[in-house]
């Protein structure tokens, strides 16, 4: 049997161990606290990173747009010139294939009559030939004509009044009746109005 001086001897071990224990689960109990900070510092970093990443995108979106704006400012007078050169080639051709059908002497195709009909159908071509070329290059800037059928309503959206012709017929009031020149789209907007004559009810 031990004796009554030995016990508290023996038992010196075992409270330095529990005064260790007793250490660390207080220090364990402040674990939770120090948990929640970090999941809040966490949350910090993660909002300033989305918000980083907002402003990022938004600038990017901006840089895109004012890029966009710049080149389609810097290509405007380049269409502006290309729509006249349109116009003029669509009337030369027109001008020049109706010259072509007017032959006052089809029985003879080596009179002098018959060959410039011959040239002025050529002449005609090669201005259509021409024109589609302009609409080619005018599609690489991002527009394309649209179409105007005779009979269609007017719409002040597309198209523009250069003239306006009497009518007596009160169902053809305000419609179009011939286009003078195209029209033409970027995506869906009108880059250009298009030349049209108006038919207007006589006595309005």
């Amino acid at each position: 049997m031990p004796d009554a001086d030995e016990t508290p001897n023996a038992l010196g071990p075992l409270r330095a161990e529990l005064v260790v224990i007793r250490a660390q689960l207080t220090a364990l109990s402040h674990l939770p606290d120090r948990l929640a900070e970090l999941h809040k510092s966490v949350a910090r970093e993660q909002e300033r990173a989305a918000f980083r990443e907002e402003i990022i995108d938004r600038l990017h979106s901006e840089n895109q747009q004012l890029r966009r704006s710049e080149v389609e400012a810097a290509l405007e007078p380049v269409r502006a010139g290309l729509y006249r050169l349109y116009d003029y080639a669509r009337r030369e051709s027109d001008r020049w294939a109706l010259a072509g059908k007017e032959n006052p002497d089809q029985h003879d195709p080596q009179s002098d009559a018959s060959l410039y009909a011959m040239f002025a159908g050529q002449v005609g071509a090669l201005f259509a030939a021409f024109a589609e070329e302009t609409i080619e290059v005018l599609g690489r800037t991002g527009v394309e004509p649209f179409d105007v059928a005779k009979g269609e309503r007017y719409d002040m959206a597309l198209h523009r009044p250069v003239d306006t012709v009497p009518v007596d017929d009160p169902a053809w009031d305000g419609l179009v009746v011939e286009t003078v020149s195209s029209g033409f789209v970027r995506g869906e907007q009108i880059a250009r109005r298009a030349d049209v004559v108006v038919a207007q009810l006589t006595g309005r």
